[in-house]
């Protein structure tokens, strides 16, 4: 998983405008995870205090099949499937 935005630092896997940077996150491995009705994997978890601005998040999530759902503090963003996009409303009634 890749956060690039201003001020950060590091490397970023592709050109970014002046000021930018990344930082990457990598997980062991993706864990299988079951919940919600749902069956997936769990990848990587980044925790990052933010200033305003814009950012991206970029996941990398290899030759698995599937889809993903991205939790931004605490609240789910669909990608991937239709399948995917109808478990969010379960994800977020918990917290």
């Amino acid at each position: 998983m890749w956060l690039l935005g201003p001020g950060l630092g590091g490397q970023a896997p592709l050109p970014l405008p002046p000021g930018w940077g990344a930082i990457r996150q990598e997980a062991p491995a993706w864990t299988p995870y079951r919940g919600h009705g749902l069956r997936a994997r769990r990848g990587p978890r980044l925790e990052v205090e933010l200033r305003g601005g814009t950012y991206l998040l970029a996941v990398e999530a290899g030759m698995g099949e599937g889809y993903y759902l991205l939790s931004l503090d605490g609240l789910e963003v669909p990608g991937g499937s239709l399948e995917g996009l109808a478990a969010i409303p379960r994800f977020n009634r918990c917290r």
